[in-house]
């Protein structure tokens, strides 16, 4: 299961070193993590090149993760991004430069419950790149 690209919205917190936005998916649930499932974030800006999450700009000192958040009956996927040195960010750390887009979220469900000899754990799915799951899942990009 996977969403669409989506446009960054600081829908959950908005302020001049932190910013998070929040999306809810009813699949990432109690038994949807006891049964081992995974969740993957993914960004892109500047010439449309997917980054996995998290990801660290040491040269902007800023970071970028994505967070699954569960409840009893329904999740929740927050993207965030932060100042790693206390100072405001900026519009071109936040939104990219270059490509005419804004920088772009997008996230991957892998439910667990069937365990598969030679199959990757959730560390291992974690070090592939965008392309690599994508492939691997048979997801168009």
């Amino acid at each position: 299961m996977y969403s669409d690209w989506m446009d960054q919205d600081w829908n959950f917190a908005d302020g001049t070193t932190f910013k998070t936005m929040l999306v809810e998916n009813e699949n990432i649930n109690d038994s949807f993590l006891e049964n081992g499932g995974i969740v993957l974030g993914f960004f892109r800006y500047q010439d449309n090149v997917p980054y996995t999450l998290p990801y660290q700009d040491f040269l902007h000192n800023t970071i970028r993760t994505c967070l699954p958040v569960h409840f009893t009956d329904y999740g929740q996927i927050r993207f965030n991004i932060q100042s790693t040195d206390g100072t405001t960010l900026t519009d071109d750390e936040v939104n990219g430069t270059g490509a005419g887009i804004n920088a772009q979220y997008k996230y991957v469900l892998i439910p667990g419950g069937t365990p598969l000899t030679g199959a990757k754990t959730a560390n291992q799915w974690k070090q592939l790149s965008y392309k690599e799951v994508c492939k691997a899942l048979n997801i168009p990009e």
